[in-house]
């Protein structure tokens, strides 16, 4: 019976190898983009959604013609999170939005329209300093 052996240059070779490979990283499925402020009157709206059906709680926004794909994104949640400098975020909230609106055609004027997302007043106080036009935000669709 023959003996294989390995020789100890290859198996140096193979173990130097697995330890210099960078660890694999788990995919995160959130984006960065940036969020405007957007005040009442919220109706009518892109997603026809009336007084009576917005989100209770007033978390709820408008979404940019590049996401909003012909009207599919209306009742979709994102969650969304401030990453601004100091002094713009509160930092280490969370929330989550229900989409009602198209960006380019809200009643009222969002405090900047180069943003992704407008977030009705209510949830923009609640992740950011109201007195900021914008913020970077990160979001991610639930």
């Amino acid at each position: 019976m023959a003996k294989h052996l390995v020789p100890y240059g290859c198996i140096l070779l193979i173990t130097t190898a697995l330890a210099l490979s960078p660890p694999s990283t788990a995919v995160d499925p959130s984006e960065v983009g940036s969020a405007a402020r957007y005040d009442s009157p919220y109706t009518p709206n892109a997603c026809r959604y009336d007084e009576e059906r917005l989100p209770s709680g007033g978390l709820f926004g408008a979404i940019d013609q590049v996401l909003w794909n012909k009207g599919s994104q209306c009742g979709t949640i994102y969650q969304v999170r401030c990453i601004s400098e100091a002094g713009a975020c509160l930092y280490g909230t969370s929330i989550n939005i229900t989409i009602v609106d198209l960006l380019q055609k809200t009643v009222s004027e969002p405090s900047n329209y180069d943003v992704l997302f407008a977030l009705s007043s209510k949830a923009y106080g609640l992740i950011a300093d109201p007195a900021k036009d914008s913020i970077k935000i990160q979001f991610q669709r639930l």
